[in-house]
């Protein structure tokens, strides 16, 4: 299993490092893409195609949330303008602001969604691996989603994140198969 640990660890390594400014955000998307390679192998390898398809759900949800706070800070940042040089009407801002409100609980909506299947998925693999830091990773992005609306979710994500990275790190390089090691 080199090639998950490998691709998975330092997938979850980048998407740590996404709170880093100007160049975070490409650094999260290819962890992501890593994390989701990482994963698809590991379905394989399990023959088990549950561990994709919950982690492929959340990622498609993370996805579109990722898109709706593009949006909505553009609404923000109109509706700003707007105020600023007196250009907005009252019912314009108070539509925008209803728009903004909407997205922001879509994108809520949506994160909690993402890191619950992430968290399925991350169960299974630590029914087969043994490694209790899946389930940890999982429950603490799960849980930092829920919270993220009084920001100390945001903490606690972060750290479900390296939880994540070091639980790909913990993969062994030999093969496991039903539970029984094999050697590679």
């Amino acid at each position: 299993m080199k090639e998950e640990k490998f691709l998975g660890g330092i997938g979850a390594i980048l998407y740590v490092l996404g709170f880093i400014p100007n160049i975070g955000i490409y650094l999260e998307i290819i962890g992501l893409i890593l994390i989701l390679v990482a994963i698809s192998k590991l379905a394989k390898r399990f023959n088990n195609r549950e561990i994709y398809s919950k982690f492929l759900i959340g990622f498609i949800a993370g996805v579109i949330s990722a898109i709706l706070i593009f949006i909505s800070v553009g609404v923000l940042i109109i509706e700003i303008l707007g105020e600023i040089t007196g250009m907005a009407s009252e019912s314009t801002l108070s539509k925008m602001s209803g728009s903004f409100i909407l997205m922001l609980i879509a994108v809520y909506v949506l994160s909690i969604l993402s890191a619950y299947n992430w968290r399925k998925s991350f169960n299974i693999i630590s029914s087969y691996t043994n490694i209790g830091q899946f389930n940890t990773a999982g429950n603490l992005l799960f849980w930092g989603a829920i919270t993220s609306i009084i920001l100390v979710g945001i903490l606690i994500a972060f750290i479900g994140s390296i939880f994540l990275a070091v639980a790909f790190f913990n993969l062994p390089e030999k093969e496991i198969s039903d539970g029984k090691d094999i050697l590679s």
